[in-house]
């Protein structure tokens, strides 16, 4: 974990680079952030800095109801070790 001040301001920003380097596109996320609902699975459709743009859906991707994307920072997103592969319709589950 590391430390470093924000660009436009004083305050500090934490970095976990283990979990910034474990999120990719195509990685399958939980999370425990308030808006993502219990049992929701998601997939990582953007990585930009410290932010991920995630594809949630009410079970597991492919198989359930897309629910909404929305941007989430890595540090709030868990993956589950399983990876979504660019074009395929089911995931690779580990």
């Amino acid at each position: 974990m590391t430390i470093r001040p924000h660009e436009n301001t004083r305050r500090r920003v934490v970095f976990r680079y283990s979990q910034e380097t474990q999120v990719k596109v195509g990685t399958i996320v939980t999370s425990n952030h308030i808006a993502v609902p219990q049992g929701a699975k998601g997939i990582v459709t953007r990585v930009l800095g410290d932010m991920a743009m995630v594809r949630w859906y009410a079970g597991q991707p492919g198989a359930s109801r897309e629910l909404n994307t929305e941007p989430f920072f890595i540090a709030d997103l868990i993956p589950t070790g399983d990876v979504m592969p660019v074009g395929a319709s089911s995931p690779i589950l580990h």
